[in-house]
């Protein structure tokens, strides 16, 4: 089993904070927990909501690939104005996760698919939009460039849930969240031994100390419960659990995950 070596920093590492209007989320403490909503309905989706909160996420995720109405902005948007009124002060990720990353399919158009997002973005009732590496350059930087105009980090992201690539590659996709764009990179990947998830790890910790921007990273299934748990020990700013049904292998319940956390800090 070949393990990746272990990477030279030219400076201490720092996790840095995911930023809320200037303010780290969870008030700096780390990895800070988001909750993805899963719901269909928006009725479901706001009981979901307080019930996530209620149990301790500090953020939320709308993975609006779930949502029946996603193909009308106008329902997306209303659901979004009815959660801010509902948990006015609650931190809020919106993503429309792809087939290929992962998500649950949705027969969008690409055209539907921008008319979401674009309305989304101009709504300004979200905190962070997550948006995928693979963009085309074209509709990515439009993207950006209206969120920076409504003041909406974006976090892109990269997803495998086949394999482990490369550290230089893993490290790569941080890099390239950076150069394009967003206020933060979040990498997962999927595990098939020990060494997987030290390389993951390894190119987190080694990310955290070239780049000023905040790093998400986890490794799936059950190899990678280390990462959801201590990744903030190595450069990663957030973990995800779940409510019920998780959104991606390996996450713990949220009750389980603060437990956790909370021997760990004490």
């Amino acid at each position: 089993m070949s393990v990746p070596n272990l990477p030279v920093f030219t400076k201490p590492l720092s996790t840095r904070p995911l930023l809320i209007r200037g303010v780290p989320l969870a008030a700096g403490r780390l990895p800070a927990v988001c909750v993805p909503l899963l719901a269909a309905s928006e009725a479901r989706l706001l009981r979901d909501a307080e019930r996530a909160m209620a149990a301790g996420a500090d953020l939320l995720e709308w993975r609006a690939d779930f949502f029946d109405s996603l193909d009308e902005p106008l329902a997306v948007t209303t659901v979004l104005e009815r959660l801010r009124e509902a948990l006015p002060k609650v931190p809020l990720l919106f993503t429309i996760r792809s087939a290929e990353q992962g998500g649950e399919p949705r027969r969008l158009t690409s055209a539907q698919w921008l008319s979401v997002q674009r309305s989304v973005i101009d709504s300004q009732a979200v905190d962070f939009l997550d948006l995928e590496l693979v963009l085309g350059t074209v509709v990515r930087d439009e993207l950006v460039e209206r969120c920076r105009a409504k003041s909406v980090p974006v976090i892109f992201s990269q997803h495998d849930f086949q394999q482990t690539p490369a550290l230089e590659v893993i490290e790569s996709f941080f890099h390239a969240a950076k150069t394009q764009g967003g206020a933060a990179g979040k990498v997962a990947v999927m595990p098939q031994s020990a060494a997987d998830v030290l390389t993951l790890l390894a190119a987190t910790l080694r990310a955290s100390s070239a780049l000023d921007m905040p790093l998400i990273s986890m490794a799936m299934g059950p190899l990678g419960l280390v990462s959801r748990v201590f990744g903030a020990e190595f450069g990663s700013a957030l973990t995800f659990a779940a409510l019920e049904h998780a959104s991606a292998p390996g996450q713990l319940a949220i009750g389980k995950l603060r437990s956790l956390l909370d021997d760990f800090r004490a």
